[in-house]
């Protein structure tokens, strides 16, 4: 029989390096998602009185001597779990309530920070609730404007981790810089793989059709936003416009990346980007593979959408531009239309222009924007581009280029596991570290899946006196795009 072995560890903000071993958690309840979610632990506490004052009154556990609650913002709190038939394990001092030697992190369940807290007082006790977030809540605080040009020659990895740096900047933070970014301190860590981190900088050496890519660094991008929060940032890069050079858009050669990169911020608190592929981290079998108490799968048909129709704004002429997107790897036979309304994309581009200069003022301009007319400044090299344009005409263009290429990202990102028939649904288990992205092997005989592929979207544990239980978020990956001509 396993024996749950579980140890909650609270630092205080003014004080990380000294554990202070918290043994009276009545219930945990821990989410951790995919796509930057905000990863919260719930844990509720006894807090039993456990003391006199000096005046004899009952003084609780969580309670100083002036009578104020112990715990302040931003203290820490480490959740390690571990399910064990080993007697040694179960001996060892790292998981022993009085000693402050810590468990392995691979038991470590995430790194949390207090961001709020609730007390009851009632018949049956006084306990308090403790909600702490992981350190994904100061991604989802900051919005961030700024613009990388191509000039800049920065690749989406590149960009990703200067983005996640702008927003996690923190003299008191975790973790240093790497790069140009040495001596700095941030509290999410944003290394590149070539600098023993977890965003990939590096692409894969084969295309999507099995053939060789030669080519394995990342194309350079141009990217731009105007108090956008971070994960819009992150999500726009992580579109295949920005993994795959503009000839293997075009089908000029093959695509390399087909699918979209997945992100997440892990337990440690350590940002992960990286390629989406079939390797299989984990086979499971149900009715064989033990600690499966619970499944279930739908697939999918009825919330498809695989046909957008957008409207990106009126260009430098004052004249509307629209455009579609169809997801070429749908399989529903018939198209399920939406149209949607982008006409920010137009604006922002040419309030860029106005305010990099290139374009000028004049009650005579050849340009229309916002009601007022405006001429192009001499030969201009837009914000969205290297190229020098030295006629309205070809100026406009680019712009509408520019305008259908921003479209066709988001509308991807839209259509993003909207186009296909799917697997998506749960799974509860016996309590386990596992790690969101992950891709399971599963097969039930019973209910027709043989070897289906499906990812680990997010995790949400209950820890309670019953024991840890861990339910999983599970669906197919979307299909890749395999032939080019997607722009």
């Amino acid at each position: 029989m396993s024996v749950l072995l579980k140890k909650v560890v609270w630092c205080r903000y003014d004080d990380l390096t000294t554990p202070i071993i918290i043994t009276d958690g009545i219930d945990m309840n821990v989410n951790r998602g995919i796509d930057i979610k905000n990863n919260i632990l719930m844990i509720t506490l006894l807090n039993s009185a456990v003391r006199l004052d000096s005046e004899s009154n009952l003084l609780h556990k969580y309670i100083d001597y002036t009578g104020n609650i112990m715990f302040q913002e931003q203290d820490q709190i480490k959740l390690y779990l571990k399910y064990t038939d080993d007697a040694s394990d179960i001996e060892d001092d790292a998981w022993s309530s009085t000693s402050n030697t810590l468990p392995s992190s691979d038991y470590l369940k995430g790194v949390y920070y207090v961001i709020e807290f609730n007390t009851k007082h009632n018949n049956k006790g006084t306990p308090i609730k403790l909600k702490c977030a992981d350190k994904c809540y100061v991604l989802f605080s900051k919005l961030l404007a700024k613009a990388f040009i191509e000039s800049d020659s920065l690749t989406a990895p590149e960009i990703i981790q200067k983005v996640v740096r702008f927003s996690s900047q923190n003299q008191n933070g975790e973790y240093l810089g790497s790069g140009g970014d040495a001596g700095a301190k941030y509290d999410i860590d944003a290394k590149l793989v070539s600098e023993s981190g977890y965003i990939q900088n590096t692409r894969k050496n084969t295309t999507e059709k099995g053939g060789v890519n030669a080519d394995t660094t990342f194309p350079t991008v141009a990217v731009s936003k105007v108090w956008k929060p971070v994960y819009e940032w992150i999500n726009e890069l992580s579109q295949i416009e920005s993994l795959n050079t503009s000839d293997e858009l075009t089908n000029t050669s093959d695509i390399v990346y087909g699918r979209p990169f997945l992100y997440y911020v892990d337990e440690e608190n350590k940002f992960h980007w990286f390629e989406t592929d079939n390797t299989v981290d984990e086979t499971i079998t149900i009715g064989t593979t033990t600690g499966i108490f619970d499944y279930n799968l739908d697939k999918k048909v009825f919330d498809t959408v695989n046909f957008i129709i957008f409207r990106g704004g009126e260009d430098f002429y004052g004249k509307g531009t629209l455009d579609y997107y169809i997801e070429d790897t749908t399989n529903i036979k018939t198209l399920r239309m939406r149209v949607i309304a982008m006409t920010d994309i137009a604006k922002k581009l040419i309030q860029a222009e106005i305010s990099s200069g290139n374009l000028v003022a004049n009650s005579a301009g050849t340009f229309n924007f916002s009601g007022a007319k405006y001429n192009r400044n001499g030969n201009v090299s837009p914000a969205w581009n290297s190229t020098t344009y030295t006629n309205d005409s070809d100026y406009n263009t680019a712009l509408k280029t520019e305008i259908y290429r921003i479209g066709n990202s988001r509308c991807r990102s839209l259509a993003k596991g909207l186009a296909h028939a799917r697997y998506k649904g749960n799974m509860e288990r016996k309590g386990s570290i596992v790690q969101v992205g992950n891709l399971l092997n599963i097969t039930n005989i019973n209910t027709g899946q043989k070897s289906e592929l499906l990812r680990i979207m997010g995790v949400r544990d209950t820890i309670n006196k019953t024991g840890w239980f861990s339910q999983l978020d599970i669906e197919q990956d979307q299909e890749a795009i395999i032939e080019g001509d997607v722009l």
